[in-house]
């Protein structure tokens, strides 16, 4: 099952009646066929007699449907413990980019430690039990079915990309917490290929920042020629940095090293934005960064690594490659080829498969390494990231991932909204990185 086809099934006041899902089927009949399996697989489970028999129903469907395998007991629980795991996802993923009186729309307090829908059979019954025509639904009900069904979806999701070939996979495809070790599989790759002479440190570094300029830095320790400005418009940073010395042409350059894997929503919010039918369409889940100090060392080193790293032998290897450049020419224009980038970010991007795993390598300056965290600008990371899951037409041709999580005709808030995206925007701005 494709995941837009399960995404496509969590819509504020989508019928669940036969009437209703026949109608459905006239207009969309992917969302008629998931819904109507969704529906039935409630129908089924209820009418079971024994526990055990609910939970074979489960297991059954989500093997015929989906590469999720298990015994019973074993998707039973895996399901309630990624459900519990979705749900604090979700709250700690919005912290970045909600002020308190959103946060509080979203996740009132007095469900916070009360979940009523706790396990998979209960959003199950909630979100897709077949409904009689002419209920009467209250705005509270339809927010209990939209969680409802948005939770069991998210869920699934999650258990399907953490276990792609089965319920004890070790090396999922998504996850904050699988950084650490990518990063020790990208540190061995560049060892045994004579590109580092020892293993990145990580170390506090000192960034000075110009606050009549957006907070922009201007000088990095160990990654800036000169020393640091003594003028006072200058704010002080210390960032935990991972520090490699890299090995181009006989001579060791000090870059910043940043080896990262989109976490679960982030992955989602990407999905959403590139129209993509699947997570593993997704192509940037796996990341290396590498910042310098001077655009000369950028454009030096990104060559040479683009040699060093072969092109897999593929049909269109130009393709696959995906380079971008979007440093800036002789007349000091550039290439912005990502919408939703700052205008003045610049850097060298392409593809490569490092062991067995593919990852995007992007070339940036140090300077505008930092200013993701801190600059007060348009660079600002969690400026593009918001500017992203608050897209939507006629200005975007999608639809952002705030509108699918959290959606106007549910929660009320306007996601495009002028005034609401100003709040969106001075919670980042004021928020520690």
């Amino acid at each position: 099952m494709r995941t837009k086809e399960l995404l496509a099934v969590v819509q504020p006041r989508l019928p669940r009646s036969r009437s209703g899902l026949r109608e459905l089927g006239e207009v969309d009949v992917s969302s008629y066929r998931v819904l109507g399996e969704l529906m039935e697989l409630t129908r089924k489970i209820n009418s079971c007699q024994s526990e055990h028999d609910k939970k074979k129903a489960l297991s059954d469907h989500f093997r015929l449907v989906s590469e999720i395998s298990g015994t019973p007991d074993e998707v039973y629980v895996e399901f309630n413990d990624r459900l519990l795991i979705v749900r604090q996802a979700l709250r700690n993923f919005i912290k970045a980019y909600m002020p308190d009186e959103y946060e509080r729309i979203l996740f009132p307090v007095e469900k916070i430690d009360n979940e009523l829908l706790k396990t998979v059979f209960d959003l199950l019954n909630a979100g897709f039990t077949e409904q009689s025509s002419g209920v009467l639904i209250t705005p509270e009900m339809e927010r209990i079915v939209f969680e409802a069904q948005r939770d069991f979806v998210l869920t699934w999701l999650n258990a399907m990309q953490i276990n792609r070939r089965g319920m004890h996979d070790t090396n999922p495809s998504i996850g904050y917490k699988r950084t650490r070790q990518d990063r020790a599989n990208v540190n061995q790759i560049f060892l045994e290929n004579g590109l580092f002479s020892v293993k990145p440190l990580c170390v506090k570094v000192v960034s000075y920042h110009n606050a009549m300029d957006n907070r922009r830095a201007a000088w990095v320790e160990g990654l800036s020629y000169g020393s640091p400005p003594k003028s006072g418009i200058y704010d002080q940073f210390e960032t935990k940095l991972h520090i490699a010395h890299l090995i181009v042409n006989g001579r060791e350059i000090p870059v910043i090293i940043n080896v990262r894997r989109k976490g679960f929503l982030q992955t989602l919010g990407k999905m959403l934005t590139v129209k993509a039918q699947h997570f593993v369409d997704v192509q940037d889940r796996r990341g290396l960064c590498l910042a310098y100090r001077s655009l000369e060392e950028l454009r030096e080193c990104a060559e040479y690594l683009r040699q060093k790293f072969p092109l897999p032998r593929v049909l269109d290897a130009l393709s696959w490659e995906h380079y971008r450049d979007t440093t800036p020419r002789d007349d000091g224009s550039h290439d912005l080829v990502n919408p939703h980038s700052a205008p003045n970010f610049v850097s060298v991007s392409y593809y490569r498969m490092l062991g067995y795993r593919r990852y995007q390598l992007q070339h940036r300056l140090a300077k505008q390494h930092l200013d993701l965290l801190y600059c007060t600008g348009s660079e600002r990371h969690a400026l593009y990231h918001l500017r992203q899951y608050t897209a939507s037409p006629p200005k975007h041709d999608f639809r952002g991932l705030f509108h699918w999580l959290f959606p106007k005709e549910t929660y009320g808030i306007a996601w495009d909204d002028t005034e609401v995206q100003k709040k969106l925007i001075r919670h980042v701005l004021t928020s520690r990185p």
